[in-house]
């Protein structure tokens, strides 16, 4: 902060100081006062395994990024995100790997890289396909993500294209699916 400061000639002081903790051991913040239940049992979690260098759950990881990235906190989310990567990858935990692959694309998107968000989803799909049927239900969820991404980008044929092939795996393998069909006409 004291880089970018001085490099943009902002006509501020950065004041250094220690980190003033709550008793559980979370910084106190704006932010954090929100936390309560799991959310801020899990936080703690997170700051006392950062303080201490121990390894994190990349699952643990990655259930604090969603709400923080559903906050709009997208830069903090992508941090813990890749995070869980790095944890999943040293742990070879491919679930997790995949997911948090799933959920950075989301990130990405959300912040608008949607090269990257691309790549991401690229990357996720291959992963799919080596380990799931065709038929499974992630690639359905794959194309809605893509559809959305296509929807940013102002190709919205081809997010209808998408969008219909995700209804059309939801109408073949769902109890409901005619149901899905006739709304979406």
């Amino acid at each position: 902060i004291q880089c970018m400061t001085s490099d943009l000639n902002f006509p501020v002081e950065i004041v250094v100081a220690p980190t003033v903790r709550e008793s559980d051991g979370l910084a106190m913040s704006s932010r954090n006062k929100y936390l309560i239940g799991d959310l801020r049992t899990q936080a703690v979690a997170l700051s006392q395994a950062d303080s201490s260098g121990a390894s994190v759950s990349p699952m643990l990881l990655l259930n604090a990024a969603r709400p923080v990235l559903e906050l709009g906190r997208e830069a903090e989310a992508t941090a813990t995100i890749e995070r869980a990567i790095a944890e999943a990858t040293r742990l070879d935990d491919q679930v997790v790997h995949l997911q948090a692959l799933l959920l950075l694309a989301g990130a990405e998107r959300q912040r608008g890289d949607l090269d990257r968000a691309t790549a991401l989803f690229d990357a996720a799909e291959r992963q799919l396909r080596e380990r799931l049927p065709p038929d499974h239900a992630a690639f359905t969820s794959l194309l809605v993500q893509r559809a959305v991404v296509a929807t940013v980008r102002g190709r919205l044929d081809e997010a209808r294209a998408l969008t219909d092939r995700a209804l059309a795996r939801v109408q073949g393998t769902s109890p409901g699916g005619d149901l899905l069909g006739a709304i979406h006409q």
